[in-house]
């Protein structure tokens, strides 16, 4: 398994430090201090071109909150699970926080970096309706705070649930080899501008450095995350 995955570790490491605060910048950004987005131009109309490079960044033009490390860490270790053996669990999984991975030479270079935000959280009825959760259940969350033309700014690139809306253990361990350990989840795969997007089986990967991926059960290219300290 850890060999598998050596060709692309060099790979995920290409200029992280140097492109992901753009990257983040540029995402928080979409949005001005008094809440209106930044492609709204002083006579309210929007600005096209503002938007399409937007798009081609893969965020649309609006706010997403960026919790702290702390308070996603935080949330992590609030978490009520019921079942003893899944708390075990819990503290070997991956830790609540920014992450970071190249995508490859076929994204051009000012898009080939994205960063998620791993995030554990208890579903809330907005939630459910927006992901088709159950309201109440608990996940492990990777959202995208950077994406592409497939899935977008915002949207779950991957996800591991963890226990049903009544209490009930769904957290499965799937394999364990050289330190590497899998737990049961779905990847998000969708078509150019998240169309026909679904959530397909897979495995999330956790390496001890620290570092994830989400590998799915059917053959698809699948990414290194390197988690961003700062």
């Amino acid at each position: 398994l850890v060999a598998r995955w050596q060709v692309g570790l060099d790979l995920s490491r290409l200029s992280l430090q140097r492109l992901t605060p753009s990257l983040i910048s540029a995402s928080a950004a979409a949005t001005r201090w008094d809440g209106t987005p930044s492609d709204v131009t002083t006579d309210g109309t929007r600005d096209t071109a503002t938007e399409a490079d937007a798009a081609d960044l893969g965020f649309a033009l609006t706010a997403l909150p960026l919790p702290s490390i702390s308070s996603l860490m935080h949330a992590k270790a609030q978490l009520d699970l019921r079942d003893p053996v899944a708390r075990q669990e819990l503290e070997l999984m991956p830790q609540a926080g920014y992450y970071a991975g190249d995508y490859g030479a076929t994204y051009p270079g000012h898009r080939r970096v994205e960063v998620l935000m791993v995030r554990y959280e208890q579903v809330t009825p907005e939630l459910a309706a927006r992901w088709g959760l159950t309201a109440g259940s608990t996940w492990l969350l990777g959202q995208k705070v950077t994406g592409d033309q497939h899935v977008p700014q915002g949207e779950v690139s991957f996800r591991v649930p963890l226990q049903g809306s009544t209490g009930e253990s769904l957290l499965r361990r799937s394999q364990t080899d050289d330190g590497v350990i899998g737990w049961l989840g779905e990847g998000c795969l969708a078509r150019p501008g998240f169309r026909g997007h679904s959530y397909v089986q897979g495995v999330l990967l956790s390496w001890p450095d620290g570092r994830v991926s989400f590998q799915w059960d059917r053959s698809q290219d699948s990414v290194v995350y390197e988690m961003l300290d700062f």
